[in-house]
C-alpha cells in the first residue's frame, strides 16, 4: 500500500487545522475517552 510509504517517507505531508470550540465540547465516549483525545491534541506539534 501507498499510503504507509508516503506518510512515513522522508517528506511526508503536512495538514493543518484549526478546530472550532464546539469540537472540544462534543462528546465522544466517557470523560476517560475526552480526557485522553484533548491530551493527544495538547500534545501535537
Amino acid at each position: 500500500m501507498r499510503r504507509p510509504a508516503l506518510l512515513d517517507g522522508p517528506h511526508p505531508p503536512e495538514l493543518s487545522a484549526v478546530p472550532d470550540e464546539a469540537v472540544l465540547q462534543r462528546l465522544i465516549g466517557d470523560a476517560k475517552v475526552m480526557r485522553e483525545q484533548r491530551e493527544h491534541l495538547y500534545r501535537m506539534p
